[in-house]
């Protein structure tokens, strides 16, 4: 115990002789423990927390390549996705997805670009995420036998949150998605509702 007591005295006599280099290691130890911590917190967020769906690990992704370049995927088209989804008996349901365009949105009189997500009916009962408020879309809704789908829209949390004030009337109420109206019918509701961008 004596030893361990002389070395923090002569440590700490060192640091106080040269207070540059003890500002210098300091700082150091400082910017490497954020970047450290900043980090994590990003792989965390993005990899290790499961999605706030049902089943995560259970969930693949289907795509179509050409035997010429292999390592290239494409996206299955309308027609490929409806054949699966009449013939495949391996998956216990199966939904499209396309998104990531930004469009032009006009929401309570306020115009402003947002991205956007075009989903198959079977969606959000697939990923087994409820209504936070009124119904989700259906595969009614989107059905292409009847002609053209439904103008239906669901809202993203941040969205519901930052335009239309957290309203908890939204459904019914409408949305301009360019030049098409859009009628609100819900928003899910997720573990990490924060998480759903708007």
């Amino acid at each position: 115990m004596t030893l361990l007591r002389q070395d923090i005295r002569y440590s700490v006599r060192m640091l106080v002789r040269s207070p540059v280099t003890t500002a210098v290691a300091i700082l150091s130890l400082a910017l490497g423990i954020g970047a450290n911590t900043a980090i994590f917190s990003l792989m965390n967020a993005l990899i290790l927390r499961p999605l706030p769906i049902r089943d995560p690990g259970q969930l693949v992704r289907l795509s179509t390549s050409m035997p010429q370049n292999p390592d290239r995927e494409s996206s299955l088209s309308l027609a490929m996705y409806q054949q699966f989804r009449r013939d495949q008996r391996v998956f216990s349901n199966l939904f499209a997805w396309t998104g990531g365009g930004i469009v032009n949105l006009e929401a309570s009189g306020a115009k402003y670009a947002a991205s956007l997500s075009t989903v198959s009916g079977e969606y959000f009962s697939t990923l087994g995420i409820p209504p936070h408020i009124g119904r989700l879309i259906t595969p009614d809704d989107l059905s292409l036998q009847a002609g053209s789908p439904a103008a239906v829209a669901i809202l993203g949390y941040g969205c519901w949150k930052g335009r239309y004030n957290g309203d908890p009337t939204i459904a019914g109420k409408t949305i301009r998605v360019e030049d098409r109206v859009l009628t609100i019918k819900s928003l899910p509701r997720l573990k990490h509702a924060e998480r759903i961008s708007a």
